[in-house]
């Protein structure tokens, strides 16, 4: 390939990475504002903890204890574009698949 077309596939994975890292701290703040919970529950949330269809998540906090707590309709609508459209874009595999950011 051409040294151009590198730098264009770079600026590309570049951009995708840029653009999942802005939704996905948008996505982490709204669910931070929707639930109350503590920064680190929300980054160590997983997918299977999610119930977008019943609009709550289940999280674990200090101790190990888990509680379920209720999504509003912004935090469903954003977490469902997150995982259908951004995080999809995204390049090279999340390091751990199942965790939601």
């Amino acid at each position: 390939q051409s040294g151009f077309a590198l730098w264009q596939a770079a600026e590309g994975s570049f951009a995708n990475r840029a653009a999942y890292r802005i939704e996905g701290k948008v996505v982490r703040l709204e669910t931070l504002y929707a639930t109350g919970c503590r920064a680190s529950e929300v980054v160590g949330l997983r997918v299977d903890d999610l119930n977008l269809d019943s609009a709550f998540l289940k999280c674990t906090g200090k101790g190990n204890k888990q509680r379920v707590v209720p999504l509003g309709r912004p935090a469903v609508a954003a977490i469902r574009t997150y995982l259908g459209e951004a995080r999809p874009r995204f390049t090279a595999p999340p390091p751990h698949p199942n965790h939601l950011f």
